[in-house]
């Protein structure tokens, strides 16, 4: 049987793997039709270049795939209690993680974005960035201790 806390944390992963899944694949839809639509953009805002949206339309495009991607291992490992996917997904989190840090300590370190113009587009907060991490930190948490309870329920039942 089961332990109850391993199901629902095996539910909780998928569902929130899904809505990852879901925002990855509008921030492709997003990036496409920014890029397809910059004659009628650069119409809207003269002073942005043309460069800067088609290569922001392609960063957000690639941001999406990475995110969906990233996801798709969460949703797999979760519902299809595969330990590999599981694993990995963790340890991608786990990577992000640790740059996540390293980057939240150069920038709030070294006062990188200077928001004292108001004219800024990126108001970086440090909770912001707690906040982040501590989901992900989660997130990794959720699938090593899934992976392993996937691993002790074979072991239990004799699979290897």
């Amino acid at each position: 049987m089961k332990c109850v806390f391993s199901l629902l944390v095996k539910y909780i992963m998928f569902i929130f793997n899904v809505i990852y899944m879901l925002g990855g694949s509008s921030m492709i839809i997003f990036g496409v039709i920014a890029k397809k639509d910059i004659p009628e953009t650069m119409k809207s805002m003269p002073e942005v270049s043309e460069d800067f949206i088609s290569n922001t339309s392609n960063v957000i495009i690639v941001l999406g795939s990475l995110i969906s991607i990233i996801a798709f291992f969460g949703c797999w490992g979760a519902i299809k209690e595969n330990t590999l996917f599981l694993k990995t997904y963790a340890i991608i989190l786990l990577s992000i993680f640790v740059s996540q840090i390293v980057l939240t300590t150069v920038i709030l370190g070294n006062n990188i974005f200077d928001t004292s113009n108001g004219k800024d587009i990126f108001i970086l907060s440090d909770t912001v960035f707690i906040s982040l991490a501590v989901v992900e930190l989660l997130g990794a948490i959720f699938a090593f201790y899934l992976s392993n309870s996937i691993r002790k329920n074979r072991l239990r039942r004799g699979f290897v």
